[in-house]
């Protein structure tokens, strides 16, 4: 009998991964497999004796090798550090972000779950075990920054990796500034001329929010920043700007705007009136809106014609500082902006605001108006004449809106 060896022939579609004890015919895997490249492997195997008289014989089979599958892949994050933030009146359950990761391993071997495993955001949020979703949690949101470390398992295994989970939450603005009192009176020096700089006073807002909503800018409004006056931004103290007789600003009122920081809204503004009195009073008056803001609403159904909503101005009067009367047949109302399309009309006397034109919902839902008020008078309210041809002046003015609803 002659001693037979055995040999690898090939490996189809690439050598090297099996070898074989040519003594005895062990196939032996070679170098490491893996399920997730490859599943299939064909080798040809030769077996050759020695012979007799030199003469050799040999066969070769090919066999066919298939691999099962293991759980040998870690879950892995798409990134090291997930960064989101969530306003601090967000509902419960806000979607803020998705966790994701991926399995090279297939079937079952992939299934993944999420986790927070460490850190404080579980305060916060929480997080979806199959689908990595991070929403915001049913507790009230505290503002702050919060950290975690979360994870990706394959159940019932070891294989995890993790990532750091950061949430911002952020402050809202809550409340607007609300000014101390709804009307100053100050009393001007005894001069005859006002000098620039000089301070008449100074107002003061303030705001229960925290944070950056808590810083207070102060605006001089309507024709009050057209005169010889401004307002320290920072501060609320009033000064003059230039050299101005007193006489020609004696029973003056001024519009302070309070405000947060961004676009006036109308839920981040107070307004007061600044009453200067003192110097020569020569007869004039000053006039003020009843209300700050006006707001309504209208159906888009609404006829032409149906009353919406009804301002109103008072009317100061000289040598009666601090107390105001209502004189409508004075006092002549306009609309000066946000009227879009003329959909709607004032009656300059009375000050109520009607419909003009059929209302379309789908084409604009809301109106932000501005409305003057004006009054005949000999000298500028403000201390400066914008209408001289006829003596009359524009002395304050009106933010609001109208909503039209379906």
């Amino acid at each position: 009998m002659s001693l037979i060896y055995f040999r690898v022939n090939s490996v189809t579609g690439g050598d090297g991964f099996f070898t074989v004890d040519a003594v005895n015919g062990t196939l032996v895997v070679a170098r490491p497999l893996d399920y997730e490249s490859r599943r299939r492997f064909d080798v040809e195997l030769t077996a050759r004796d020695l012979g007799v008289g030199g003469q050799s014989l040999e066969d070769r089979r090919m066999f066919t090798v298939m691999l099962a599958d293991v759980n040998d892949h870690a879950p892995q994050f798409a990134r090291d550090l997930y960064s989101m933030s969530v306003n601090q009146d967000a509902f419960a359950r806000t979607i803020l972000g998705q966790l994701d990761a991926s399995d090279l391993d297939r079937g079952l071997n992939a299934d993944i779950r999420f986790q927070l495993v460490s850190g404080n955001a579980s305060d916060v949020v929480d997080v979806g075990e199959l689908d990595g979703v991070v929403t915001s949690g049913t507790r009230p949101l505290i503002p702050g920054l919060y950290v975690s470390v979360v994870q990706a398992s394959n159940p019932g295994t070891n294989l995890s990796s993790t990532s750091t989970l950061v949430v911002r939450v952020r402050p809202v603005n809550r409340y607007s500034p609300t000014f101390r009192r709804r009307q100053y009176v100050f009393t001007l020096p005894n001069v005859t001329v006002l000098t620039a700089g000089d301070v008449v006073g100074a107002v003061h807002a303030t705001d229960a929010d925290s944070g950056d909503y808590v810083d207070v800018q102060y605006f001089l409004v309507g024709d009050s920043n057209l005169g010889a006056f401004a307002v320290d931004r920072r501060t609320g103290v009033v000064s003059v700007t230039r050299a101005t007789p007193t006489s020609d600003v004696a029973s003056t009122t001024l519009a302070v705007l309070a405000k947060n920081s961004g676009p006036l809204r109308a839920e981040n503004f107070d307004v007061c009136s600044l009453i200067l009195r003192g110097g020569a009073s020569d007869g004039r008056m000053t006039l003020t809106f009843e209300r700050k803001f006006y707001t309504a609403t209208v159906r888009v159904d609404a006829a032409v014609g149906d009353a919406v909503v009804r301002v109103s101005a008072l009317v100061v009067h000289p040598g009666a500082v601090g107390t105001t009367t209502t004189s409508p047949a004075a006092v002549v109302f306009a609309i000066v902006s946000g009227n879009l399309g003329g959909s709607f009309g004032i009656d300059s006397q009375t000050g109520v605001i009607r419909v003009a034109k059929k209302l379309r919902h789908d084409s604009l839902s809301q109106y932000n108006l501005t409305v003057s008020a004006f009054i005949s008078s000999a000298h500028p309210l403000t201390g400066r004449p914008l209408c001289t041809s006829n003596d009359t002046y524009k002395v304050c003015y009106f933010l609001g809106y109208i909503k039209s609803v379906s």
